[in-house]
């Protein structure tokens, strides 16, 4: 058993427009909070941003102040709970995204509209990996969680009641959103853009050794139906079935099953 658990936990519902509102994160939000404060034998330090508190800079303030107190013995647990989308990559990062996009996160300050324009502020997968090679410094076992879209695919549910947690721009040729300036990066005062055009993503972002079960397939998208996350609902139930006793690729197996039954969506470690 890991000596401690730090849990960082997103989860964001009420949206700002253009970004359509959600009914299941925070409830699935505070479903995984029950779950691990129900782990008698194993203490939990959380941090849950959800709504207006699940800015960009409160996640990646999360990783850094709160994440980064883990040691080697412990386990650093994130888990997003929102929306998802794609954005427009820079050319640098071609050679790593065969599709020209990066995979995001839509944090709550993510997309807002000011004076008729849209804003991005973005958690890109390029951003993530970072994190994760920062937080990989400590040692400790580290597991990502997402139940939201990683792509742009123009997958939509037509069954009642169901919606997919993925945000489209709107009035655009493509599902992705524009691509960003690099000062907008959190790791533009580290590494240059030139750096990426010389070396390949994998030799200057190195990925930090994690676990990451995602709620879909990239061509995919994951939705919620009945006030939380299809993904997150199943795999609270199979981890309460099993007792904890189930290994990460069991779980992908048995959740998958299940999901895939009954909805378009296919979860993955």
């Amino acid at each position: 058993m890991p000596k401690t658990i730090y849990a960082l936990l997103v989860g964001i519902n009420d949206y700002p427009s253009p970004v359509p509102k959600l009914n299941g994160c925070v409830p699935d939000v505070k479903a995984v909070e029950a779950y691990l404060r129900g782990l008698s034998e194993t203490p939990v330090e959380f941090r849950i941003l959800t709504d207006q508190a699940a800015t960009k800079n409160n996640i990646v303030s999360g990783f850094r102040d709160h994440l980064a107190k883990a040691k080697a013995e412990d386990v650093a647990f994130f888990y997003f709970s929102g929306h998802g989308t794609q954005e427009e990559a820079d050319e640098v990062f071609w050679r790593s995204e065969p599709s020209h996009r990066l995979q995001t996160l839509v944090c709550y300050d993510g997309i807002v509209e000011k004076s008729g324009q849209q804003q991005f502020n973005l958690l890109a997968d390029k951003e993530l990996r970072y994190l994760l090679h920062e937080l990989s410094q400590t040692k400790a076992h580290i597991l990502s969680l997402f139940d939201c879209c990683h792509s742009g695919d123009n997958t939509r549910s037509q069954q009642p009641k169901v919606a997919a947690r993925r945000y489209a721009p709107q009035n655009r040729l493509t599902f992705a959103v524009p691509q960003r300036p690099w000062d907008q990066f959190i790791f533009s005062n580290q590494l240059s853009r030139e750096a990426f055009a010389g070396q390949s993503v994998a030799e200057l972002m190195p990925e930090g050794r994690h676990i990451q079960i995602a709620a879909c397939a990239p061509d995919e998208s994951a939705f919620e139906e009945g006030g939380s996350g299809v993904f997150t609902r199943t795999l609270l139930d199979v981890l309460k079935r099993s007792e904890g006793h189930v290994s990460y690729y069991n779980l992908e197996s048995r959740v998958r099953s299940l999901v895939k039954n009954n909805y378009r969506q296919t979860p993955r470690v």
